[in-house]
């Protein structure tokens, strides 16, 4: 069995996990299960394959390690599960990003997998949203008032789930030489901005309309680090904004809700608990916190993994990146990068993009894959590369380094 395999089962685990999650959350936790270790043995697999580990990988277990055991007056074996399954997704989240830019073409996924798994989760969508309000629609609060979820949780995160789905379609639609197919795409990724909108995932809804300017004005976009540093530093600007202007526009309402939906309360109470210990600031406490969402990424590492882990997870994220924009040989790995950066931009007020939760980590995995330009693109109504590209690669190359 090929690496590959392994991370289409996640990504089809990832997929029948969604759609059972409403009508079977038990079987779903199955595919979850299969999901995780999927994509933990691929990274895993890739690692022997090669013979080679990346230095910042075991710096990462050096952190987390270092967290561990000065937190452990913090352990408790409430929820374990789930507090082993975090960690597990955190570790491998970062272990694939860290893997180097595969080369063998034969090892390589194809964009139809990951097209086709989009078109599934779109039906899977479409149906739990508009044929069954049931489901559609979960009792919270005191008064029992309804909150449009699909069944599937926590609806920021359920949103991302659609963001990605949209993202792929949006790609689909860049490359095909087919105008119905285009129209027909054109309708689903409406539909999805649609759900997008019942969700109420204000973040979600910002980045699916800057995805659209993206496509708008892909020809005159370049690749500059400037939009990574900006991106990276976002959640910690937006803590900032929410601690020093929370009095002013706290109570300002955008889309039926408050601005601060009680993150600012989130925030003190975490900083107030960590200042009664020093030491947490540093190295952070993953016993206690174990990458507990505090609804800003930068936020959630600092809890569990301190300065230390914040610094290591910006500049992972800084390679990352700055690796992508120097291979960047396409129109559309120039929008899938941009894509990327999206996903990281959902962190000022989520973190699973961020701390690679599982499956909004597999689905940020992907796309920075198709970025990379890892993923084959093997249809014959799909258009990759403008006969000008000699052109635009000359002007990519002058420009990454603005």
């Amino acid at each position: 069995m090929k690496s590959k395999h392994l991370l289409l089962i996640s990504l089809a685990a990832a997929v029948i996990n969604i759609a059972l999650t409403p009508v079977a959350s038990g079987a779903a936790a199955y595919f979850g299960y299969l999901m995780i270790i999927c994509f933990w043995v691929y990274a895993l697999m890739w690692t022997v394959l090669n013979r080679s580990v990346n230095a910042s990988v075991l710096i990462l277990f050096f952190v987390i390690a270092l967290s561990l055991i000065t937190s452990l007056a913090y352990f408790s074996t409430e929820e374990i599960r789930k507090k082993f399954i975090s960690i597990f997704s955190f570790i491998t989240f970062y272990w694939m990003l860290s893997l180097p830019r595969e080369t063998d073409d034969s090892n390589r996924i194809s964009f139809n997998h990951i097209y086709y798994s989009a078109i599934a989760l779109s039906v899977v969508f479409a149906v739990y949203a508009f044929a069954f309000p049931s489901i559609s629609y979960t009792p919270y609060g005191k008064y029992g008032d309804l909150l449009f979820t699909m069944g599937m949780g926590n609806p920021n995160g359920t949103a991302v789930y659609v963001l990605f789905t949209a993202m792929i379609l949006l790609l689909a639609i860049s490359l095909t030489r087919s105008k119905l197919k285009k129209v027909i795409l054109s309708v689903v990724v409406a539909a999805l901005a649609y759900i997008m909108f019942l969700l109420s995932s204000r973040t979600v809804l910002a980045c699916f309309i800057l995805a659209l300017l993206c496509i708008i004005f892909l020809p005159s976009l370049k690749c500059r680090r400037t939009f990574r540093y900006i991106v990276l530093v976002a959640p910690i600007i937006m803590i900032i904004i929410q601690f020093a202007f929370n009095d002013k526009i706290g109570d300002f309402e955008l889309l039926g809700k408050d601005l601060d939906t009680g993150r600012y309360v989130m925030y003190r109470g975490l900083l107030e608990q960590i200042s009664n210990e020093p030491l947490q600031y540093i190295l952070g406490n993953l016993c206690k916190y174990n990458f507990q969402n505090f609804h800003n990424g930068v936020l959630t590492i600092f809890a569990s993994l301190g300065v230390i882990g914040v610094i290591w997870t910006i500049k992972m994220w800084n390679i990352c990146l700055g690796d992508i924009e120097k291979t960047i040989k396409s129109k559309y790995q120039k929008l899938a990068y941009f894509f990327v950066l999206l996903f990281l931009l959902d962190s000022v007020s989520e973190s699973m993009t961020m701390v690679g939760t599982i499956p909004q980590g597999l689905f940020v995995y992907l796309m920075v894959k198709i970025a990379r330009g890892e993923v084959v693109l093997n249809s014959t109504d799909l258009n990759s590369e403008p006969e000008s590209f000699a052109q635009e690669r000359k002007l990519y190359d002058r420009t990454s380094t603005d």
